[in-house]
């Protein structure tokens, strides 16, 4: 009597096995596939600023157009809209987001225009009327009118272009060079 329930238990048991195994192999070879394609992605980070008007990513080594430019001119605004009063403030600000390669030039450029600013007490005012974006080189052109004051009254104001190039740096986007075109 006990060898009959124990083949009868055997068998339920081999058919359950013939009729889980195809699910348990097709679960087992689809986890397969996701790990491999998991190391085949690049990694992207969706970045959400507090005021989402477009959007943006970072991929791998790349950033859209949009988020250069809105690097470009947060770095600009930074770079070309100073004061006697907030240049260290932003100078602290803009060297966090230098590349190490340009770290001490902008610096020493930095630490130059607070002097000139505090000296003069002066400031510099950039209204940016256009952006060009140039995704091959990483670079943002700011072009622009700059008003310069000097003791709170306006001595001159130009039209100028800027032209920020960043580079990708351990998975931050830094800011390399900054340079004023010449017309």
């Amino acid at each position: 009597m006990d060898a009959n329930i124990y083949v009868s238990k055997l068998l339920k048991l081999i058919k359950q096995q013939r009729i889980l195994l195809p699910a348990v192999l097709v679960l087992s070879a689809t986890q397969f596939l996701s790990v491999i394609f998991l190391f085949c992605k690049k990694e992207r980070i969706v970045l959400v600023p507090p005021l989402v008007s477009q959007v943006m990513w970072v991929d791998g080594y790349q950033v859209s157009q949009t988020y250069l430019q809105q690097m470009g001119l947060f770095m600009g605004q930074l770079l070309l809209s100073n004061s006697a009063e907030s240049v260290r403030l932003q100078m602290d600000t803009i060297l966090r987001f230098v590349h190490p390669a340009a770290y001490t030039t902008m610096r020493q450029y930095l630490i130059g225009e607070e002097e000139h600013l505090k000296k003069q007490q002066g400031s510099y005012h950039f209204n940016i009327h256009a952006t060009e974006i140039n995704p091959k080189t990483n670079s943002v052109t700011l072009t622009g009118d700059r008003e310069s004051y000097v003791g709170g009254k306006r001595v001159d104001q130009a039209r100028e272009s800027y032209t920020l190039t960043f580079k990708m740096n351990h998975g931050r986007y830094l800011l390399t060079r900054c340079q004023k075109e010449e017309k």
